[in-house]
Parts: C-alpha cells; structure tokens; sequence
C-alpha cells in the first residue's frame, strides 16, 4: 500500500501570518493614535445651536464654559472634562441635550438642542414663564420672546425652579390647549391671548372683533372649536361682526351668544342640532 504524500499547509500558514500581522498593526496603530490623542492640543470651539428658538446664543455658551473650567484651546484634549461640560450644559433651563466631543484634529464640538416653548404664562401676581412642548416650567428670557400663545389672569400655578412640571389642572388644560391652537393655521391666526377670569372659566380674545369666546375648561376641545366655527361661518357674517359681545361655547350642544349694547345682557340661545341650526 502506497503511503500518502505530506504536503505542508502552506496556505493556512500564510493566512494565520497574515492575521497575526494585521492584529499587529492595528494594536500599534490604536497604540499610536491614543499616544497622539493624548498629546493633541485643543485648537479650536465649535458650538452649534439646533433649534428654532433663539433662547441661547453661541457666545454666551462659550463665555459660560470659559468661566467655568478656563480657556480650552492650547490644552490637550485629555486635561479637558469634556463629560462634565457636557453634564454642565444639560442643566441649562433651555436646553433639552447635549454633547460635547473631540476629534483627531483638535476640534471640541458642542451641540445644544435647544426647548420649544408652547405657551407663555402670566400667574395672577405678574410673574411669567413658559411651558415647553413636554410640560416642563421655563422662565422668561431677557433676550427672546418666542410666538407663543399667551394665559394671563387668574392663574394661581407660578414658578418657583426652571425644569419643574406642570403641576395643576388648570395649567394642563391652558397647555392642551394652547397645543390645540397652534397646531390648527385657522385659530392660531384667530386667537390672540387666553384669559382666565375670576370665576376660574378660561376665556378666548380673538385678534378680531369685539366680542370673547368662553371656553370654560379645556374638555372636548374639538367639540368647542367646532360649535365655534359654526358661529364664525353661520352666524356672524348674517349679523355682523359686531353684533355680540360674548360668546360661550361652555353647554353641550349649544352657543349663548351674549349682546349687551343697552347695558342690559341679553342672551341668544342656538340650539345645535344634527341636522339644524335654530336661533331662540
């Protein structure tokens, strides 16, 4: 019997070296590359604000990290707490998150996303602050004021530290609806403040006209909205944009129109039916 001829296995040899090699040079090059991300200096800041307010500007952001832990630029990215800046930056009362990071070149990256006001508020003792899209208290900026719908009155719900929550039933229903309103191009044109009066109804003031919209709370806001396009569309344009003084959109199924040009109140009831609309 013919004994089998050994051939050497060449080819695995030269695969396994070619392995070993390459894990080599990429044990040195992570070697040199953390030699010299250790030893590159800091050569520029580069902030970048996202968002569509304006609450916070790049300057103050860069004063505020300078104050805090000293000039960057010339000191090796590793003597610099990037994590603590990063940290540092999201308790800013405007801003929602941030990161802080580094490249090869030497260039420090912070980017800011900044919060979205959605309703801006007057509490009963004049003091303001916004709410943010997610129900968070942010106070007035001295430098910006966003285009937001405004709640004054008789608001008992303060501020007392940015980032707090919402906290009563009556500032939930005035952010519902504030959301409400601007997210609907009709009525965010339409109505130009909220106003809550002593008998704690919430109260709409059109940008035109002379006439307020009760709202009463902020319940079945689509009913409400709906019974009020009706009045703009049905009724008002058969008496005139000045024929009443009030507008109460508080019963089910019914508008009180209110006129109170003698000095005496005098309500017009309308009877919302499915398939009517009938004036008592």
């Amino acid at each position: 019997m013919a004994k089998r001829k050994f051939r050497f296995p060449w080819r695995i040899v030269l695969y396994a070296a070619y392995l070993v090699g390459g894990i080599t040079g990429i044990v040195l090059l992570m070697g040199t590359i953390q030699v010299r991300s250790s030893e590159q200096a800091c050569n520029a800041l580069q902030i970048d604000i996202l968002g569509a307010e304006a609450f916070i500007a790049e300057k103050d952001i860069e004063r505020l990290i300078t104050q805090e832990y000293g000039q960057l630029q010339g000191r090796t990215l590793e003597s610099i707490p990037i994590h603590e800046i990063e940290q540092r930056l999201s308790e800013l009362p405007y801003v929602s998150k941030a990161r802080v990071s580094s490249d090869m070149n030497g260039l420090l990256h912070v980017q800011l996303w900044q919060r979205k006001a959605a309703l801006r508020i007057i509490d009963q003792n004049g003091e303001g602050y916004y709410v943010d899209e997610t129900g968070i208290k942010l106070p007035l900026s001295p430098v910006y004021a966003p285009r937001v719908p405004l709640a004054h009155g008789g608001i008992a719900e303060g501020i007392e530290q940015p980032l707090d929550s919402v906290e009563t039933e009556l500032v939930r229903g005035l952010f519902h609806l504030a959301q409400f309103i601007s997210k609907d191009s009709i009525w965010s044109k339409q109505i130009a403040q909220i106003y809550v009066n002593p008998e704690g109804d919430i109260e709409l003031i059109p940008s035109a006209g002379k006439h307020t919209i009760v709202l009463g709370d902020a319940q079945d806001l689509e009913g409400k909205f709906e019974k009020l396009m009706i009045f703009y569309r049905g009724i008002l344009p058969k008496v005139g944009p000045r024929a009443y003084d009030k507008v109460n959109l508080k019963y089910k199924d019914q508008l009180v129109c209110t006129i109170d040009s003698t000095g005496i109140e005098k309500d017009s009831l309308v009877q919302l039916g499915s398939n009517s609309l009938n004036t008592q």
